[in-house]
């Protein structure tokens, strides 16, 4: 009966050896074997994982993090694994504490972006001028102009990381195919980042969508044209957004999420807006040459760090350098953008035969939507004419600032009385008419 006894409790010891193993990733380094015998389940749980394990939240990606206390390197938890290993070592009998502990302040959050830029060597404000470096290898239509957006893109990009606004504006690049557009856009993702918090393109017809701008520090859309042709209410709504709902891990409901994102674009077609109207939105630059010399010697990505362009931007964006765009510059920015537009000739045609007026002027008189695009398309030479829907003189009408009126006249019904009908339309005074031969 002894020697039973004796193999029995042999048995127990090499099972109770095994227990520090798990299933996958913690197979690896095993912790130390420890009894946790507190009355408190969860105190049980939370001293295992304090004695074995650094535990984060990464607060962009929200993704739980982990590393052995002797390993270097986080992973990302994989919950389930660590529920065995606790299971196995005899810590609790089930996931619920475990669970309760990692949505809880247990677990120490991060920014991955904000140490980036704070970890940054200091920007001395007496020596080069990174950011003008760096744009000096663009040639664009406007390099002035260029150089004072530039560095403002940067301070904004930076301010969207902090929550102190957000970024309306997306930078666009158009020029001709294969001229570098896209390669130097990459190129101002710091490369410790890039892996993680820059996207090409974005999913518009799909939840991701809207998790992605709160994940990402840049996102580059190409091929701008396409989509801001097929989407372009959609894009203007991710411009306009500063908060997405979303559900965190171990999460039981959604919450608001600050967007993050700063959008850029780049396009070969150089008439890519469908609607000028809420164009500001757009900072376009027509790029004549981007000196990259093919990644080589003179090009930009071998003179250029780009740690010191961001610590520069940091530098200025934590010396209270604002980076909006000032009433000014919305003004000409949107008065740039009339030509990269694909319908302006409707627009102009429409201010060359009509004018907006008001009730109280004599000379005004009272048009109807439909007596307003008949009048245009009358009064039109080809090819305006041809180009002419609803939704975009709608448009054209609101842009250039014609007020949309009711007014009750008088007409008669179907039985012959005369009531006084209401009427919208709008109040215009003719610049020119053709007469009738």
């Amino acid at each position: 009966m002894k020697n039973s006894n004796n193999k029995k409790q042999v048995e127990n010891d090499k099972q109770n050896a095994s227990i520090p193993n798990s299933i996958t990733d913690f197979s690896n380094n095993e912790p130390k074997l420890k009894k946790y015998k507190d009355k408190i389940p969860i105190v049980n749980v939370e001293n295992y994982l304090n004695d074995n394990f650094n535990i984060r939240m990464n607060e962009i990606s929200h993704d739980i993090e982990y590393k052995r206390i002797d390993e270097n390197e986080y992973k990302i938890l994989n919950i389930n694994d660590l529920s065995v290993e606790l299971i196995k070592a005899e810590v609790t009998r089930n996931d619920r504490d475990l669970k309760i502990l990692l949505s809880s302040s247990f677990v120490t959050k991060y920014n991955p972006l904000r140490d980036y830029f704070e970890s940054l060597p200091p920007f001395d404000p007496n020596g080069e001028d990174y950011i003008k470096k760096l744009a000096s290898y663009i040639k664009t239509d406007d390099d002035k102009w260029f150089l004072t957006q530039f560095r403002k893109m940067f301070v904004r990009v930076i301010r969207n990381v902090y929550h102190k606004g957000f970024n309306k504006q997306m930078f666009v690049l158009t020029g001709t195919q294969d001229d570098g557009k896209t390669s130097f856009v990459r190129f101002l993702m710091p490369p410790e980042l890039n892996n993680g918090y820059f996207k090409e393109g974005i999913e518009v017809e799909s939840k991701e969508g809207d998790i992605n701008v709160c994940r990402n520090m840049i996102i580059n859309i190409e091929e701008l044209a396409e989509f801001e042709r097929k989407y372009t209410n959609r894009i203007k709504a991710l411009l306009s957004s500063d908060y997405v709902k979303k559900r965190l891990v171990f999460g039981q409901k959604d919450i608001p999420l600050r967007r993050i994102a700063s959008f850029f674009g780049t396009t070969n077609e150089s008439d890519f807006l469908k609607d000028v109207t809420g164009s500001v939105r757009f900072l376009v630059f027509s790029i004549k040459k981007i000196k990259h010399d093919r990644g080589g010697e003179n090009g930009y990505s071998k003179n250029i760090d780009i740690n010191q362009v961001w610590s520069q931007a940091y530098h200025l964006y934590k010396n209270g350098f604002d980076g909006g765009l000032t009433p000014a510059e919305l003004e000409k920015s949107e008065l740039r953008n009339k030509s990269y537009s694909e319908i302006i000739g409707l627009y102009e045609v429409l201010i060359k035969h009509l004018k907006p007026s008001i009730r109280s002027n004599p000379n005004s008189i009272f048009m109807q939507f439909h007596e307003i695009m008949n009048y245009i398309i009358r009064e039109s030479d080809a090819p305006y004419h041809i180009r002419i829907n609803e939704n975009e003189l709608k448009r054209a009408l609101i842009y250039n600032k014609f007020e949309k009126v009711q007014k009750r006249t008088e007409v008669t019904d179907k039985h012959g009385k005369k009531i006084n009908q209401p009427r919208q339309g709008y109040y215009v005074i003719k610049i020119s008419e053709k007469k009738d031969i």
